[in-house]
This record gives structure tokens, C-alpha cells and sequence, in this order.
């Protein structure tokens, strides 16, 4: 059997009756255009909906009456559906079947039921009475994509990319040169036009803004006056210049000059007695 599908209708070729009940009993070959190719496919029968592997879909559990067999296929990027195709569906009738919800669910064993049947089959084992001949190996196209999707675990952590590596010392060493720092100024680029000068002194500017105006408003300075003022200053005279002003006779200082005159106060001043006279009668005392 053979479902045929393009981007417009469905066919069902070879077509074989289907029972309701029956689950994964009919293996049908899924043939679809080129514009399907790269996309994930689905053949759908009514509400249940089975990916197809490999080129093939088994049939799910199906109910008696009418069922409508169609083909979708998507791509899907980033959870968002960029394309999807949704031809025409083709119709078949699903014969009534012997299986239903009710008698499956009366059959189902208790736990105790289970444990006996499971005992019962270990023995059997243990004593060589199930030993059969040595099957085929399972293939991937033997499964169901339900079994397949039950063999499915937790998705577990992820882990790095890639193989793991362990760093040589040649690695270490041709690392180390790559990420080495410059410790001379020769390994740099100057590009901030630094002064590269053996006869550079370096002196720091301590000048405020005040005395570096003061300084630039000075025009055509002329100190020549300055220096004649402070060339006759006392502490420019030389020692024999100091040594004859101290020889001089008779210079004036604080002490008493003599013939009626004193030198006080920095003003030179008359040294007169003053004569004093009795008040009293006759001159004597009464």
C-alpha cells in the first residue's frame, strides 16, 4: 500500500482493508513530490497524526466508520511556521474490529495478576522452556514512532561543544607571546607626539594664572635703574668702603655731644640748664 501525495492532493494506491482497534497492524510507503523534500512530513488519519520515517507510517488505533487520510508537511524556523503544505485528503472506510475500549480495560491485570504472569515467565526462562531461535536484529524502521517517542528520555544537560583539549607547554608559551605586554616605550608607537629627547629636562610648571598674565603683560622691561638703586645699597659696599665710614671722628650717635648740645630722639637739641627761683618772701622761709 501506498500513499502518494503532491503539494495538491492526496491518493491512496493498493489500497488494503483497515479494522478498527487494529494499532501499527499496516505499513504503508509514503511517496511525495520534490517541493516536500527537506520539510517534516505527517500523514494524518482524521484527529490522530503520524511523522513519517524513512519514507513510511504505520497506522495508529482507528475507529470504525469513515476516516480521511491526508499529508501536511511544515518548516519551522526559530518556533515560528514558515511553510506549510496542506493538499486535498483522500477518504477510506474503517471496518468494524473486534478490539474495544471496554473489553481492553476489563482485561488489563490487577498489580498482583502482573507480578504472578511475570514470575511465571522468569521461571520459564531460567528453565530453557522459552528458547527460541536466534531473530533478526531489531532495525530503526522496525519501531513505531509512538515506541520510538517512548524510548525518549529527559533531555539532559548540555554539554560542551566539541572534544576536550589539554593545553602543551608549546601552547602555553606561543599564548604567553601573543598576549605579552610591552615593558619599553621603544615598543611602542608614539602617536601622542611624546618628547623623545636623552637631553630633555623635565621641570614641572608651578605658575598660577595670575603671575602667568603678570608675566606676559611686561613690555620692553628695563631694570637698569633697579640695579644702579641696589648698587648703592649698604650691603652692597665693600669692606674697605664700610670700614672708612666707620673711621670718621666725631660722627653724630645717641650719646651726649657736649657744649650745650645733645643728640636725642634722632634730632640734635640744646643742653641748657634751667634756672630755677623761690617763691617764698624776702627769698627765705617763714
Amino acid at each position: 500500500m501506498r500513499i502518494t501525495a503532491n503539494t495538491k492532493a492526496v491518493q491512496l494506491i493498493d489500497s488494503e482493508e483497515f479494522l478498527s482497534g487494529a494499532y501499527n497492524d499496516i505499513t504503508i510507503d509514503v511517496e511525495l513530490s520534490e517541493e516536500y523534500r527537506s520539510l517534516t512530513s505527517f500523514v494524518t488519519f482524521n484527529d490522530k497524526k503520524t511523522p513519517v520515517i524513512a519514507g513510511k507510517v504505520s497506522t495508529p488505533c482507528l475507529g470504525e466508520g469513515l476516516c480521511r487520510i491526508g499529508v501536511y508537511a511544515v518548516n519551522i524556523d526559530d518556533n515560528n511556521v514558515v511553510l506549510r503544505y496542506s493538499p486535498k485528503p483522500v477518504d477510506i472506510l474503517i471496518t468494524a474490529g473486534t478490539w474495544n475500549n471496554r473489553i481492553a480495560e476489563s482485561d488489563t491485570p490487577t498489580a498482583s495478576e502482573a507480578e504472578k504472569i511475570y514470575t511465571l515467565i522468569d521461571n520459564a526462562i531460567a528453565a530453557g522452556q522459552l528458547k527460541g531461535d536466534k531473530g533478526e536484529p531489531f532495525k530503526y524502521s522496525d519501531f513505531t514512532p509512538e515506541q520510538l517517542e517512548g524510548l525518549r528520555g529527559p533531555q539532559g544537560k548540555t554539554g560542551p561543544k566539541g572534544d576536550s583539549y589539554i593545553l602543551t607547554d608549546a601552547d602555553k608559551t606561543d599564548i604567553a607571546q601573543k598576549v605579552k605586554l610591552p615593558t619599553k616605550t621603544s615598543d611602542l608607537t608614539n602617536d601622542s607626539n611624546f618628547v623623545s629627547d636623552a637631553n630633555y629636562i623635565h621641570t614641572d610648571n608651578n605658575f598660577t594664572t595670575a603671575e602667568k598674565t603678570k608675566l606676559g603683560s611686561l613690555v620692553n622691561y628695563d631694570d637698569t635703574a633697579i640695579k644702579k638703586q641696589i648698587a648703592g645699597k649698604q650691603d652692597k659696599l665693600t669692606k674697605v668702603q664700610l670700614d672708612n665710614i666707620s673711621a670718621v671722628s666725631n660722627k653724630i650717635d645717641q650719646s651726649q655731644v657736649g657744649n650745650g648740645l645733645k643728640f636725642t630722639d634722632g634730632i640734635l637739641q640744646l643742653d641748657i640748664p634751667v634756672a630755677t627761683a623761690s617763691t617764698a618772701y624776702g627769698g627765705g622761709a617763714h
